[in-house]
């Protein structure tokens, strides 16, 4: 799971008026899902890495298995943009001159 594909949802969901009882079932999914994907998120952390928020997004759409396409879509880039976040990402990550693959890397964070 990603909680870079429900997260902004959520939060998009928090800021409008809603009644009590489903802003509570909002509330209580936002925590639930971080819950769940705070280990990889301390994964990336634990790295000393200064990773940007949307660096942050787009790592978790490629560890959840997102193509470029898909991803550019979901966060109104074009695939170039996140062509580009995914190099910054290995750049960071250490993987520029290695063959190991982006998403196999994000998933070994666990």
């Amino acid at each position: 799971m990603s909680s870079g594909l429900v997260l902004p949802y959520v939060e998009r969901l928090l800021q409008v008026n809603l009644p009590e009882k489903q802003r509570t079932l909002a509330e209580i999914i936002d925590t639930t899902i971080r819950e769940i994907t705070a280990p990889f998120l301390r994964s990336l952390s634990s790295l000393a890495l200064k990773l940007t928020p949307q660096e942050i997004e787009v790592a978790g759409m490629v560890r959840n298995g997102r193509s470029s396409k898909e991803i550019a879509d979901m966060l109104n880039l074009s695939v170039a943009g996140v062509d580009f976040y995914r190099k910054s990402l290995r750049r960071k990550l250490g993987l520029t001159h290695s063959a190991q693959n982006l998403r196999s890397y994000l998933l070994s964070l666990e």
